[in-house]
């Protein structure tokens, strides 16, 4: 999927961009009650991880 360059900004400054850099590094999985979002305006924590393969 790919998200508009607002909504990229916006996750790098959050903590979730910094939770799923370090799932993707050690090679740990991610476990949300978060439902993945369809929405390009903003990025939730399944789409991400699944893009990042955690």
């Amino acid at each position: 999927m790919c998200w508009t360059p607002t909504s990229s900004s916006l996750f790098a400054a959050a903590a979730d961009s910094f939770l799923i850099g370090h799932a993707r590094a050690g090679g740990h999985s991610v476990v949300t009650h978060e439902v993945p979002g369809r929405k390009r305006t903003r990025i939730k924590i399944p789409n991400a991880a699944a893009a990042a393969g955690v």
